[in-house]
C-alpha cells in the first residue's frame, strides 16, 4: 500500500496492487465449516484512517460452510466462482465480475466447488449512542462557521476558560 497523508497526518489516498498483495492465512471457524476443508486466505488492499471500512482480498479454495456478517460488505467476484444461499433461501451463482451486498447481522452459506477469489469493501457501523452526538457536534461545528462572528466569539470564550486548544481538536476530529 502507498497512503499519502495530508496535514492532519490522515491518509487521504492509498493504492495497491492486487498482485503485490501480502496473503496471509484466514481460517474458517471449525463451527461454520460445512462441508469439505475450505483454505481461506486474505490479503489487505488499503484501510480507512478511523478503522470503520476495509478493502482486502479474499480467496478460498473448494468447501462449504456459513459465513457469518459482522459489518456490511461488498463483494466483486475476480476468479472461479461460488453458490451463496441466503438465511431466506434465495441461491445466487457468483462469477468473476459479479457483485453482491451483505448485510450487517446476517449469513448466507457458501458452496465454493473449485475456487474463488474477490474484493470485499467492509465497512463497520458506529452506534446510535457515538454517532448522533458527533452528528450533533459537526452541526454545531457547521453552525459556528457558517457565522463568523459567533465563531470568533466562541473561540475567545474558550480561550479565555482555557480551552483554546480544544477548538482546534475539534476541527481536527470533526474535519
Amino acid at each position: 500500500m502507498m497512503p499519502t497523508k495530508d496535514m492532519k497526518d490522515k491518509p487521504i489516498f492509498t493504492s495497491a496492487r492486487m498482485e503485490d498483495v501480502e496473503w496471509m492465512d484466514a481460517p474458517i471457524p471449525e463451527s461454520w465449516v460445512l462441508n469439505g476443508e475450505p483454505r481461506a486466505r486474505v490479503g489487505e488492499l488499503a484501510g480507512s484512517s478511523d478503522g470503520w471500512a476495509s478493502s482486502v482480498m479474499w480467496q478460498c479454495s473448494a468447501g462449504g460452510f456459513r459465513w457469518r456478517y459482522i459489518w456490511e460488505e461488498t463483494i466483486v467476484i475476480l476468479e472461479g466462482g461460488v453458490r451463496i444461499t441466503t438465511e431466506d433461501g434465495v441461491v445466487r451463482q457468483l462469477a468473476p465480475g459479479d457483485v453482491a451486498y451483505f448485510a450487517p447481522g446476517t449469513s448466507a452459506e457458501w458452496q465454493i466447488d473449485d475456487h474463488v477469489k474477490k474484493i470485499a469493501f467492509s465497512r463497520g457501523h458506529v452506534p446510535a449512542y457515538v454517532r448522533r452526538p458527533l452528528l450533533g457536534l459537526r452541526q454545531l461545528r457547521a453552525r459556528l462557521e457558517a457565522a463568523t462572528p459567533a465563531r470568533k466569539a466562541m473561540k475567545l470564550l474558550m480561550a479565555a476558560l482555557g480551552l483554546g486548544g480544544s477548538w482546534f481538536l475539534l476541527d481536527f476530529i470533526f474535519a
